[in-house]
């Protein structure tokens, strides 16, 4: 029998686990109104029939919980764990990273006429290897969808992450979306408090692992901070930290 549900996850459950503290939750700083409270990964993150206008289909809600998202949760624990992965899982996750930016929200919302496709199409699309996916074929045309793919870590320092998407583009315009191909464009897609996946065209070895500077996870953290969300998760309760890049610019 089909698992119907009404509210469904933009943002993976077992994604926004990964940022669990020791009471089994993440904290979430409203941007409006600068306060915070813990939540755990099934009451936040998710829109009523996001990918269905009738919750009784729920052909895309199904088809994400049982393929893409435990392949993406299997690469993701590897990679936390200092498990090397294959050159497959290294193109699966930027494939599915890819999957991720297009199923937020704020995408949903402005890109399926953006790319001049119906949404109904463009949903069926962010469907893992869909056999129409016009939708993958027309973002790897317009935005410059790097073929290398690191982890930078910073031990005591955090990465953070919002209600809109996990996974941003280097200084995204006002949809999130590049209008050009970008041959310099990086993709910044946190993955646990202490780790961001990196996926870029620049070639910067053969180590996957990289030691990030904390000036660079800021600039990470500013990025998802002043994207128009209206929450920021964190492991920890970091009020005057959020509060502190709300109001801070980034030139790079």
């Amino acid at each position: 029998m089909e698992q119907y549900t009404k509210k469904e996850h933009h943002i993976p459950r077992c994604f926004i686990e990964n940022w669990y503290n020791e009471n089994n939750k993440v904290w979430a700083y409203n941007t409006q109104y600068h306060k915070s409270r813990e939540y755990t990964s099934k009451q936040i993150c998710n829109i009523d029939n996001l990918y269905e206008g009738n919750f009784e289909t729920n052909l895309i809600e199904n088809d994400l919980s049982r393929k893409s998202e435990p392949l993406l949760s299997d690469v993701i624990r590897k990679i936390i764990n200092y498990e090397k992965i294959t050159e497959l899982e290294t193109h699966s996750l930027i494939y599915h990273a890819l999957l991720l930016l297009l199923r937020s929200p704020l995408l949903v919302e402005h890109l399926p006429e953006k790319l001049n496709i119906d949404k109904s199409t463009y949903l069926l699309g962010t469907i893992p290897l869909h056999k129409d996916n016009i939708v993958m074929t027309k973002l790897l045309e317009n935005i410059g969808v790097g073929k290398y793919c690191y982890c930078t870590e910073l031990k005591h320092k955090f990465f953070v992450f919002n209600d809109i998407c996990p996974v941003l583009i280097k200084n995204p315009n006002i949809n999130g979306f590049k209008d050009k191909y970008d041959p310099d464009a990086n993709l910044y897609f946190p993955i646990s408090p202490n780790m961001c996946i990196i996926i870029t065209n620049e070639y910067n070895g053969d180590n996957f692992y990289i030691s990030a500077v904390a000036n660079y996870v800021d600039y990470i953290n500013e990025l998802f901070i002043n994207c128009k969300c209206k929450y920021i998760y964190s492991q920890n309760r970091i009020d005057n930290y959020i509060q502190k890049h709300l109001e801070r610019k980034f030139d790079k």
